[in-house]
C-alpha cells in the first residue's frame, strides 16, 4: 500500500486487512477523523516501515495480529501524537 493510500478519509469508519496484504507504506492511513476501527488480521507486520498511521480518530480501535502485543504496535506503527493513547 502506497504512502498516503487512505488520505483525507472523512467518511471511512473501518479498515479490515487480511494475510494477503504484504506491504504497508509509510503514512498509508493519515487525516481519516472517523476512522474507528483497523483490522490486521494475519498480516506480516515485521517488514512494515514505522509510521502506518497519522492523526487518526481519538478512539481508534486496532487489532493486531496474535503474536504481536498491542504495546509494541502501537509505538512502533503509531505518529508521535497518538502515542499517548495506547495502553
Amino acid at each position: 500500500m502506497e504512502y498516503g493510500a487512505f488520505t483525507e478519509c472523512k467518511n471511512l469508519t473501518s479498515l479490515h486487512f487480511t494475510s494477503k496484504m504484504k506491504d504497508f507504506g509509510e503514512n498509508c492511513i493519515v487525516n481519516c477523523p472517523n476512522l474507528a476501527e483497523i483490522c490486521f488480521d494475519g498480516c506480516d507486520l515485521t517488514t512494515s516501515p514505522m509510521g502506518l498511521m497519522m492523526n487518526v480518530a481519538p478512539k481508534l480501535t486496532v487489532r493486531v495480529p496474535e503474536r504481536m502485543s498491542a504495546k509494541v504496535f502501537c509505538y512502533k506503527y503509531f505518529d508521535f501524537k497518538e502515542k499517548d493513547l495506547c495502553l
